[in-house]
């Protein structure tokens, strides 16, 4: 009896650490949605919203229930339940909300389930438990333990959500290009750079800061463009991950994609000095999709 306590409690603390990843994900999402929509001026989509709330209640039910299984509670009964009822319900929904466009998108939404469904099995497990009495009353000591939980999440959003950087955020200086302002600060200088995508930056690397600067700022407009267009063919993993894949349509498209970034780089040695710059720097996972449906319209 004492493994299967042991067995449970482990369980509970792996879900605990799950419902922050889930929180997290979805802070992360919103984050994302707000700069894109700040950047073509258009209103995040409201099936965007709904799959946050989905993904919210399960996160903070997740956590929690987590929590309740590691003090072995029977709280961790309805948590658990709502956690995957929330589960299911964003997976039915996905399907017409969400369909998979691409080979790497379908691979997300097999991981999505495939968690899913180990969230099932983990489920029957604690109603299990629950059934051969081994968690304890509703108002036992240390159910205090899972409400600490839930405002352990809430503050990590919080802090998400309320952090400020200490440099001035990008949207700001894609403002600043069309409306100068008469004291506005000069960009930073850049003397060493590298080519390299990263999540939710640009590509274009202070090789002396390790931070990301915006191509329009340092180099002719017509170069920042293509290295903006070079750095769309990496798109981020859908399983809440910050992990980049190179994506291709075939080997030749690779290999073009490839020249080009090779092209960049001649021209950006020009620009800060053939010592000076480095890359391209590429992904270690590659996705060949076949023709882009934005590229056939």
């Amino acid at each position: 009896m004492a493994v299967i306590e042991f067995l449970l409690r482990i369980v509970g603390g792996f879900y605990v650490l799950a419902g922050l990843a889930v929180m997290r994900s979805v802070v992360m999402d919103r984050l994302m949605d707000q700069m894109l929509s700040a950047l073509s001026m258009k209103p995040q989509p409201a099936a965007e919203a709904v799959k946050r709330w989905l993904w919210g209640v399960s996160g903070m039910a997740i956590g929690m229930g987590g929590m309740a299984l590691m003090v072995l509670n029977l709280w961790a009964v309805p948590l658990f339940a709502i956690g995957l009822v929330t589960q299911i319900t964003y997976l039915a929904w996905a399907y017409f909300a969400f369909p998979p466009e691409t080979p790497l998108e379908a691979r997300g939404r097999r991981q999505t389930t495939n968690a899913a469904l180990l969230y099932c099995v983990a489920t029957l497990a604690v109603f299990a438990a629950a059934a051969a009495g081994l968690l304890h009353p509703l108002t036992d000591l240390w159910a205090i333990a899972i409400p600490i939980t839930g405002v352990v999440i809430v503050m990590t959003v919080a802090s998400h959500l309320i952090w400020t950087p200490k440099r001035q955020v990008d949207v700001e200086a894609f403002a600043s290009i069309e409306h100068p302002e008469p004291n506005a600060k000069p960009p930073p200088p850049l003397y060493r750079v590298r080519l390299e995508p990263r999540w939710g930056s640009y590509c274009l690397i202070d090789a002396d800061t390790d931070e990301d600067r915006l191509p329009d700022l340092y180099v002719p407009l017509e170069l920042a463009d293509r290295i903006h267009l070079w750095h769309y063919t990496f798109e981020a993993q859908d399983d809440g991950t910050e992990r980049l894949v190179a994506v291709y349509e075939d080997k030749a498209h690779e290999a073009r994609h490839h020249a080009e970034g090779e092209a960049i780089i001649a021209e950006l040695k020009e620009i800060f000095g053939l010592d000076n710059v480095s890359g391209p720097i590429y992904p270690s996972e590659v996705a060949y999709v076949g023709p882009r449906a934005d590229e056939e319209r």
